[in-house]
């Protein structure tokens, strides 16, 4: 039996076209950010809703499996139902990371504020949003 696969995320090289490449550099390089269960509004918000028109694309009909991390769980299940899907079941492992919230949701001049504080990242004016 062969299952389809689909690439959703976007690759690093992507992020600059969909404007998310601050966000998504201060996720990877930033030690505050590390271990914390963020969520980065914007950055987040534009790789979900990214994800499900490449799912949209690809598949007509029938059920998907979508594999991300437990903070998508919650938004993309909210996303689905707005757009008139349904969302089946919703498992984690371990389990009790369903039930976990962001800790913290931060908005692009938010983030650079918080980073400020914590860690004193600081990336090129070029690819902070104002």
């Amino acid at each position: 039996m062969q299952i389809p696969y689909v690439q959703i995320d976007l690759l690093p090289q992507e992020w600059a076209k969909y404007s998310i490449e601050y966000e998504m550099k201060a996720r990877c390089e930033s030690a505050c950010l590390q271990g914390q269960d963020v969520r980065l509004s914007h950055a987040d918000g534009v790789r979900e809703n990214l994800w499900l028109a490449r799912i949209e694309r690809s598949f007509t009909s029938g059920r998907v499996l979508i594999v991300c991390g437990y903070l998508h769980a919650d938004f993309l299940d909210e996303i689905i139902e707005r757009r008139g899907g349904k969302v089946l079941v919703k498992v984690a492992f371990p389990a009790n990371l369903l039930a976990r919230k962001p800790e913290r949701t931060l908005n692009p001049p938010e983030l650079g504020e918080y980073l400020g504080e914590k860690d004193g990242y600081r990336s090129e004016a070029k690819d902070r949003p104002a």
